[in-house]
């Protein structure tokens, strides 16, 4: 969940504002130890965490969409529970100062299934999406129409 919320902030429209000691899964606790000192702790990069969001602020360098793009929203699902599309939210990110950057981010925020949906893009059929996170690849159909299906609290960042 903490991945998915991570890969939210850094693919929303937007400045990312992240707490330092979040991408080391530093716990925290009531004050004044609601934060781990990172200099006595020291600075693990090798973590799950730390690895993820540093992938995400390399996807994001590199994608003008990503920096620049407006937001428009493909799918929001109202269901939370055994639903096929329970969890879902997808977005695209073009336009604006983008030039032809676009990006289209979905997540899967429910924790107990896959989740999959029909997502309507402004991208021409036959455009080939790479997964910035994983080893996907997707094509878009006739329409615009993208076929995604994502495992349980997982997400997909998609640049051509």
């Amino acid at each position: 969940a903490l991945r998915n919320a991570l890969t939210l902030l850094m693919t929303e429209q937007g400045l990312p504002c992240l707490y330092y000691g979040t991408e080391l899964d530093f716990s925290g606790g009531n004050d004044p130890a609601n934060r781990e000192v990172v200099w006595t702790k020291g600075f693990d990069t090798t973590g799950e965490t730390f690895r993820h969001f540093a992938k995400l602020a390399r996807v994001r360098a590199a994608t003008p969409a990503l920096r620049l793009g407006a937001t428009r929203v493909l799918f929001s699902t109202p269901h939370t529970g055994d639903e096929v599309d329970a969890g879902l939210f997808a977005f695209e990110r073009v336009g604006a100062d983008a030039g032809d950057s676009h990006a289209v981010v979905v997540l899967n925020t429910n924790g107990r299934h896959a989740s999959r949906a029909t997502l309507t893009t402004t991208l021409p059929a036959g455009t080939v999406l790479e997964d910035q996170l994983g080893a996907t690849e997707l094509t878009v159909g006739a329409g615009g129409v993208l076929e995604v299906e994502l495992p349980a609290q997982s997400a997909l960042v998609l640049v051509r």
